[in-house]
């Protein structure tokens, strides 16, 4: 059976550590986030915090696998578009 999580991506910035902090006061459900940086230590304990990036396809196949999202933010910034979109 799947765990029920709010999925917070990006959770590591300003927006992220605001988001988790309301949800973690507010919301009984566990919260699940992802940053490619840690969190800084003062949310460190309100959620399951992955040091990971969620345009991994193994991560992303495993985290689809073991989580149900009830709700999902994506609060980091825009992938870059690869080099030749960027050419103007």
């Amino acid at each position: 059976m799947r765990k029920k999580v709010i999925l917070i991506t990006g959770a590591a910035g300003e927006v992220g550590r605001s988001q988790i902090q309301h949800l973690a006061e507010t919301d009984g459900t566990p919260l699940l986030t992802i940053d490619i940086r840690e969190l800084a230590a003062e949310i460190e304990g309100m959620s399951t915090h992955l040091v990971d990036d969620i345009l991994d396809n193994d991560l992303f196949a495993h985290l689809i696998a073991d989580y149900e999202f009830d709700q999902a933010l994506t609060l980091g910034p825009p992938a870059p578009r690869p080099a030749a979109e960027n050419v103007e």
